[in-house]
């Protein structure tokens, strides 16, 4: 019977990542992957991007995805189905009696229930992908060592702690600012907190902590961060004034933290209310801490909920107004999010959660001083929630008594659920693939006849994927030289009424 589930496992992986290829093979390329395609690509690279940005890992897998599309597909397709793998052991290692079946669905479910925006700026824009997605493989490593070294049942010796140590944050390193620096935040800490509980050294955390501290400097000692600091580089700008730091917290790093993703706002308040809801003989204890704590996370939990789905972002009040309400809710549920892992879990639950919580903000804080940000920057927040979700469903399926019934109606639900998702990016993706081809046709028909001017339709869909045309003379010139377009012809985008 175990074999029979291995090969099963087997099969349904393998298609998972068949599927994902094709979907990936008809994401279009778009904007900084005419870049990196091109000869600017390569020089950049001769050059070893100095000046250019301190993201090595994510600028080679950026010229890499651009020399074949089915690279792009293989390379993007293999790192989400990694992901799915290692979130899934994540939840079934920890929370063993949870259901297989049911936990590949909602694990799925939930990579690809992004927001719009975020879909656009990762799975719908290759270059910012390989700079956001890969390191987050290496994250969630991260966090299932933490975890099991919190329930003391990991047991390596001195050799593999250090090699554990330097892969895996290695693993994290050159592909974005904001991890980079959440590597040498987390690796420090746990440090500290695992080698004064286990009164000795701890390999795997310091092996961490230096390689995250050499790299994070090799990183910023490019001098694309001085020139951003001097704001003297034209696009990117580093800011550390107070009042304007202040304004980015409430203005963009809450909202994209809080309210992105509607999913998110929908499951993680709803998952606390049943949690602390399902055991209703709290209600009849007598008057303590506890209790009044968890009806206070109920209550704010409820209040964020309402607020998300019936307000949020539709508010009439000044901008300032705005901020500051928004703002108060997520500070709100964050402490909610707090309290209600101290007083409900113990041991290694209680630390592994919290440490879940808090990587959040710490991956965050630093885009704070970044200008300009945007939704793809808190891919790894989103994978924190994700981990968050599971990890308080897990608790809630593994001591509840239900049927066997009850979960393979749950495995159908969310089955459907998982379908009807990955019809959608087809769908999308898909048509847009079609009109790409398209163009593709166009051009290639327009060079042979050597005309004079190219009139280009608009793809459909442009919700989903980053920009595909330009009338800018910089982007345009490579836009020209990515799909070998001569420059004595004039190139022009037009709306496609039919799309």
């Amino acid at each position: 019977m175990k074999k029979f589930f291995c090969y099963r496992n087997k099969i349904f992986v393998i298609s998972l990542f068949v599927l994902l290829t094709i979907l990936f093979y008809m994401v279009p390329y778009s904007h900084d992957e005419w870049m990196w395609g091109t000869q600017e690509g390569i020089n950049l690279l001769k050059n070893g991007f100095q000046g250019y940005n301190g993201r090595y890992f994510g600028d080679l897998l950026s010229l890499i995805i651009t020399r074949s599309v089915l690279v792009k597909a293989l390379v993007m397709s293999t790192t989400i189905v990694i992901l799915f793998i290692l979130i899934n052991k994540y939840l079934l290692s920890h929370f063993r009696k949870f259901n297989k079946t049911l936990a590949c669905f909602i694990v799925l479910f939930l990579l690809f229930s992004l927001s719009p925006i975020m879909i656009k700026q990762t799975y719908g824009w290759p270059a910012a992908f390989v700079n956001f997605v890969p390191p987050t493989l290496f994250i969630i490593l991260f966090i299932d060592i933490c975890t099991k070294k919190f329930k003391k049942e990991i047991q390596l010796s001195r050799i593999k702690e250090i090699i554990c140590g330097i892969c895996i944050s290695l693993g994290m390193q050159f592909f974005s600012e904001n991890i980079t620096l959440y590597s040498l935040i987390v690796g420090v800490t746990s440090f500290i907190i695992f080698s004064i509980s286990s009164r000795k050294l701890d390999l795997f955390s310091l092996t961490f902590s230096i390689v995250s501290s050499i790299c994070t400097f090799l990183m910023f000692s490019n001098p694309a961060y001085s020139t951003a600091a001097s704001q003297t580089h034209g696009y990117k700008e580093i800011t550390l004034t107070f009042d304007v730091l202040i304004e980015k917290l409430y203005s963009e790093l809450i909202p994209y933290i809080f309210y992105e993703n509607k999913i998110v706002s929908l499951i993680v308040p709803t998952l606390i209310i049943i949690f602390i809801l399902k055991d209703f003989s709290m209600y009849s204890q007598k008057y303590s801490i506890k209790k009044i704590l968890n009806i206070f996370v109920l209550i704010i939990s409820s209040i964020y909920l309402i607020f998300t789905l019936l307000f949020y972002p539709n508010l009439t009040l000044s901008v300032t107004y705005n901020d500051l309400i928004i703002s108060s809710f997520g500070f709100l549920f964050a402490f909610a999010l707090i309290c209600f892992t101290i007083i409900n879990f113990d041991s290694w639950k209680r630390n592994s959660l919290l440490l879940i919580i808090l990587s959040i903000p710490l991956v965050s804080f630093s885009l704070v001083a970044a200008n300009p940000i945007g939704a793809r920057s808190f891919y790894p927040v989103y994978i924190f929630w994700i981990l968050m979700i599971l990890f308080i469903i897990g608790e809630i399926f593994c001591n509840s008594s239900i049927s066997t019934t009850t979960i393979q109606s749950y495995c159908i639900a969310t089955g459907i659920l998982v379908a009807s998702v990955l019809l959608f990016y087809f769908s999308i993706y898909g048509y847009t693939f079609k009109a790409t081809l398209q163009r593709n046709n166009i051009i290639e028909e327009s060079v042979l006849m050597n005309a004079k001017e190219i009139n280009l339709p608009k793809l459909p869909n442009d919700t989903y994927y980053w920009q595909t045309d330009t009338k800018n003379p910089t982007w345009l010139k490579r836009f020209k030289k990515f799909y070998h377009i001569p420059d004595n012809i004039e190139v022009k985008f037009y709306k496609n009424e039919q799309n």
